[in-house]
């Protein structure tokens, strides 16, 4: 038995509950929200009102393979410790490179734990296939999604995982994932992309704690090169949005308005400046991606065989 919970966030038409009411399934139930909260805060009360020790939240647009929930009995039953499960994705729509494949040079398939999870940030930068993960309820004990910003708030919460958080990734492809030019994401791409730099800052952090001495200094110098990287980038692409936020004229991005103050303070005056134009990169970004994509490449082919040795 799969319980099952079909999540309304205030919708102007009853067309989803009719549905839901016209499956007759007593395994789903349909809750509606008085007033529309938010993708992350719907995923928070759909957490909340979950009564199983594991969840999974399934976009209405996208498809979950019939062998998933096997495949991750599997994985439960070789180690009844996992916090998160994942698999390979397939990608439908017009965004096919938009978000990782199954590939195992760039996702960090098998057996891991969180802090292995900030080593693949490190070389390979946010990469996981969060859409088709499937979370230990406790792990949101201590608070859920992050609210306050529309952006990369799942990321935010699987990198920055308490130590020693177990996951699993399948290499089978289990997931469908649909993007469309109508989707949240595709319609919010500069708000989605502006909380990388955040979140690899938040990762090197925890590095310290995850590796005291030096290995600790390496894996955060690492995560930091791909924060610069990913600002710079951010920060071109979308200067105005860029703008807007450092002139606190966006309510809820206080902490990456903080942080481009803090870490990028050359970066920062330019976007205060009256004037919309000019360069807004930050230093040598070209340089840095270069040398972490080398790095990752060996690294990637380090993790194969790891793989392939594991793969019975």
């Amino acid at each position: 038995h799969r319980a099952r919970a079909a999540k309304g966030n205030a919708s102007p038409t009853d067309d989803y509950e009719r549905a839901c009411t016209a499956l007759a399934d007593p395994r789903i139930r349909y809750v509606r929200n008085e007033t529309n909260v938010g993708m992350f805060g719907n995923w928070n009360r759909c957490i909340e009102l979950s009564e199983t020790p594991y969840i999974h939240i399934l976009g209405d647009d996208d498809v979950v393979s019939i062998r998933y929930v096997e495949s991750f009995m599997n994985a439960m039953s070789e180690n009844p410790l996992m916090d998160i499960f994942f698999s390979g994705v397939r990608h439908m729509g017009s965004s096919d490179g938009m978000f990782c494949e199954n590939d195992g040079s760039k996702v960090p398939f098998g057996w891991i734990n969180s802090e292995d999870l900030r080593w693949w940030a490190g070389f390979r930068g946010l990469k996981m296939p969060s859409v088709s993960a499937t979370f230990r309820k406790s792990l949101f004990s201590h608070g859920g999604f992050n609210v306050k910003r529309h952006s990369a708030n799942d990321y935010e919460f699987i990198y920055t995982l308490p130590r020693g958080s177990v996951l699993y990734g399948s290499t089978d492809t289990l997931y469908t994932y649909r993007i469309h030019p109508m989707a949240d994401t595709a319609k919010n791409y500069g708000v989605a992309f502006c909380n990388y730099p955040l979140i690899y800052h938040r990762a090197a952090g925890l590095a310290s704690t995850d590796y005291p001495g030096l290995k600790g200094t390496v894996l955060s110098f690492l995560l930091r090169m791909q924060a610069d990287g990913a600002m710079s980038w951010w920060a071109q692409v979308y200067a105005p949005l860029a703008r807007q936020i450092v002139r606190g004229e966006m309510p809820g991005y206080e902490d990456l308005r903080d942080l481009i103050e803090r870490s990028y303070p050359e970066l920062h005056h330019k976007l205060l400046a009256e004037d919309s134009g000019g360069e807004t990169t930050t230093a040598h970004p070209r340089v840095t991606m270069r040398i972490l994509s080398g790095l990752g490449f060996v690294f990637s082919l380090l993790q194969r065989l790891r793989i392939s040795a594991a793969t019975p």
